[in-house]
Formats: C-alpha cells, sequence, structure tokens
C-alpha cells in the first residue's frame, strides 16, 4: 500500500495537535510496513526531497504569500496514479481545498474540526471517500456515514529510557516543580501560582516556551523551549504533574504523553476533549474556577500516593487504547475499507 499525506507545516519542530498526529501517524505505518510519502511546503527548507524516521518527505516553494504550493498540486496530479490513496490533514488550508478539487484519486480527510470556524457549511466532505477523526467529540460534530469515517486517535509510542535526572542536572533543577504548557491565559496561570507557591515554597513552575519580552519575568518561573522530544520527556517525568490550561477544546499531544509516561496530568474543565479523556482514564484531575485549581493542585503536591494512583492508571489507559500496534489496526481497517 502506498500512501500521500498532504499538509502545509511537517517537521519536529512543529508542535501543533494536527501536525504531530500527521508525524506520528505517518511514522507508525511507516515502521509496519506501508509506504508514506508527504507532500508539504519548504517551511524556509529548500525545495527537494527529504528523509524523517524513514518517511520520504518532498518539499514545495509556495507562492508569494501563505502556504499553498502550485508546484505542490502540479506534481500530485502527474504521480498520483502511483498512490492508492491520497490523505489530507486539515479541512481549511488551500492544499486540502485545491487538492480535493483537482485531484482524482481516493481522498481521505483528517479535518481536525478544533480549528475549523464553519465546517457546518463545508462542502468538501461530499467530495472524499473517507474520513477520520482524532477523537469522538470532534466526529459529533458532524452527522455523516459511518462507514466513510472513524476516530483513530494518536498514537503514542516512547521506547527510549527516559531519565529525568538527567535533565535535572543539566539545568540546575533541584526542586519539586510542574510542568505546564504555555497557552492563550498563560498570565493568569503564572499569578495563580505565585499565590499557590506561599504555601508550597518548595515547588516550582516551568512554563514549556522560551522566554520573551512580553511573558512576565518572575524568579519562580522557569522559561525553557525544550530543545527535542527526549528533553521533553524527561521533563515530563520529572515534575509533579503536568498542567494544560488551556480553554480551548482540542487534543493536546503533552496530555498523552504525560499520561503515557504515568505522570497525572490537571486540565482546565472547559477543554472538554481533555476532560474526557481524563474521566475516562481515571488518570487526570480537572478545575474550573481558581479555588478549585489551588484545591486540585494542592492535594497533588502534597499526596504522592495519589499522583502514582492516577499516573498509573493514566499510563494504562494509554497501554491499552493508544499503543501504536492498535492504531496501526485501526488504520488498517479503515484503509481496506475505503480502498
Amino acid at each position: 500500500m502506498k500512501l500521500a499525506f498532504l499538509i502545509p507545516h511537517y517537521g519536529l519542530e512543529i508542535n501543533e495537535p494536527l501536525e504531530i498526529y500527521c508525524r506520528t501517524t505517518a511514522e507508525n505505518l511507516y515502521r509496519r510496513g506501508i509506504d508514506v510519502t508527504i507532500y508539504t511546503i519548504t517551511d524556509g527548507r529548500k525545495e527537494g526531497e527529504y528523509v524523517l524516521n524513514g518517511v520520504l518527505i518532498k518539499r514545495f516553494k509556495t507562492e508569494k504569500s501563505g502556504d499553498f504550493s502550485n508546484h505542490l498540486i502540479k506534481n500530485l496530479k502527474e504521480n498520483e496514479k502511483e498512490y492508492d490513496a491520497l490523505l489530507f490533514f486539515g479541512a481549511q488550508n488551500q492544499i486540502t481545498l485545491k487538492g480535493v478539487e483537482e485531484l482524482k484519486g481516493k481522498k481521505i480527510l483528517i479535518p481536525y474540526l478544533y480549528s475549523a470556524s464553519n465546517f457546518d457549511t463545508l462542502d468538501l466532505f461530499s467530495k472524499i471517500d473517507g474520513i477520520v477523526f482524532m477523537t469522538e467529540r470532534e466526529r459529533l460534530k458532524l452527522k455523516l456515514d459511518s462507514q466513510r469515517s472513524e476516530v483513530i486517535e494518536f498514537g503514542i509510542d516512547i521506547k527510549d529510557k527516559i531519565e529525568p535526572h538527567l535533565f535535572r542536572k543539566r539545568y540546575f533543577i533541584l526542586s519539586d516543580y510542574i510542568l505546564c504548557q504555555k497557552e492563550e491565559n498563560f498570565r493568569e496561570i503564572i499569578e495563580k501560582f505565585l499565590i499557590l507557591k506561599k504555601n508550597f515554597p518548595f515547588v516550582t513552575l516551568i512554563l514549556k516556551e522560551k522566554f520573551s519580552r512580553n511573558i512576565p519575568f518572575d524568579p519562580e518561573i522557569k522559561y525553557m523551549e525544550l530543545r527535542d522530544q527526549k528533553e521533553r520527556l524527561e521533563c515530563i517525568k520529572g515534575s509533579l504533574f503536568t498542567l494544560l490550561p488551556s480553554f480551548v477544546d482540542r487534543p493536546d499531544f503533552l496530555f498523552f504523553e504525560s499520561m503515557s509516561l504515568g505522570v497525572p496530568v490537571v486540565v482546565n474543565q472547559r477543554n472538554e476533549t481533555l476532560l474526557e479523556y481524563c474521566i475516562m482514564s481515571n488518570g487526570g484531575l480537572w478545575y474550573s474556577e481558581m479555588e478549585e485549581f489551588f484545591e486540585v493542585s494542592s492535594l497533588l503536591i502534597k499526596d504522592k500516593f495519589l499522583r502514582r494512583k492516577l499516573g498509573r492508571q493514566a499510563q494504562n489507559y494509554i497501554k491499552e487504547n493508544h499503543s501504536p500496534e492498535k492504531i496501526f489496526l485501526k488504520w488498517k481497517k479503515f484503509l481496506n475499507s475505503i480502498l
């Protein structure tokens, strides 16, 4: 089986959910014998062919502005007979919209409706052969023929030995810490943490973000870009818990990585996607108001047995539902039904 994945942005440095989903899916399928080629834009690189973790990447130059490439579509028109299916990642980018219109092969869409503002009016759903949703909640946003759609979640595969003491040694971190994803409401989280720290002076907040002038500086907070996946995983595993404060309803790869490492998660209740996973896995806690944030955080800081219990339940849930093997079998079954 030979597949073409079409996505505007692709690479290890891109940390958005859809792009991580595309990359981890491509690598999972490739490792299990499916030929995958990525069609994407140059993104500051030279036009041409690259290989990342075994997967072939074809990069094409863009027009004067935006993330669309006529050269990409033209190349696929000339070569689409080589592929059993074309997989489009994202419902509203120009590569998907133009590609669905102009290419004739079997088309599968991974819409990522969390970023689609007008998904009820998009007519491209009638022009494709199959749809893959990242979560069940996403599928509920549309009423579709169940034979043409499937929910296939993130596959999590962490095989390397993760040693958090190396991360601590590298950055001279002696205290316990909470790892926090930088989100649109991060200033509010910083304010909350500084109040929390009055009761727990030995706890540090690590904000997963490079420090810049538009971020308030405080010596009680460490700002870290985290250079690569291994360093990120070391940081996660060494944390008391991972805090994902976003109120935007969408999945987050850091959430799943934390669970897979046995680290409990704390999420904003308004992110109903992550809230559902916390409930299903019994691997995380949530809050809605500031008072609940303090209660939940204080409980996890003080109770190491609760942290271990939640972490163990989270890890078991990932093993049972998000292993690469199970995710691959879902993809294989769905692709065979379409092709």
